[in-house]
C-alpha cells in the first residue's frame, strides 16, 4: 500500500493507535447545471475524544492522494451524551463535569 494512500494515512498503526467508528453514506441529488451527477458522501465518525481520534487524522488526510478528488462542503460536531447513572440529575451531566 502506498504511503500517501488514504488507507495508509488513516490506519491506526500510523496515527498512534487512534481509531474511529466511521461510516460513509452516498447520496445523489440528480444532475447539476452542466448535466453532471450531483452527489457525494456523508462521512460520519463516532469518537470519544475528537482532539485525539479525529483532528490529527483529518490533518494527515490533507496529504493523501485521494484529497485532490474531494470537495469539502461542511463539518458539524455533535455530542451524544451517555445515559443516566444512579444519582445523576440529567442526561449528559458527566459531559459538563
Amino acid at each position: 500500500i502506498r504511503k500517501d494512500s488514504h488507507v495508509y494515512v488513516t490506519h491506526p498503526d500510523h496515527n498512534l493507535g487512534a481509531r474511529m467508528l466511521r461510516r460513509g453514506y452516498n447520496y445523489i441529488e440528480g444532475l447539476d447545471e452542466f448535466g453532471q451527477l450531483n452527489g457525494g458522501l456523508f462521512f460520519i465518525a463516532f469518537v470519544r475524544k475528537p482532539s485525539r481520534n479525529f483532528t490529527p487524522i483529518l490533518k494527515r488526510m490533507a496529504r493523501d492522494t485521494m484529497t485532490e478528488f474531494l470537495i469539502h462542503v461542511g463539518t458539524g460536531m455533535f455530542i451524544i451524551p451517555p445515559g443516566l447513572r444512579k444519582g445523576e440529575k440529567f442526561i449528559g451531566s458527566r459531559v459538563f463535569d
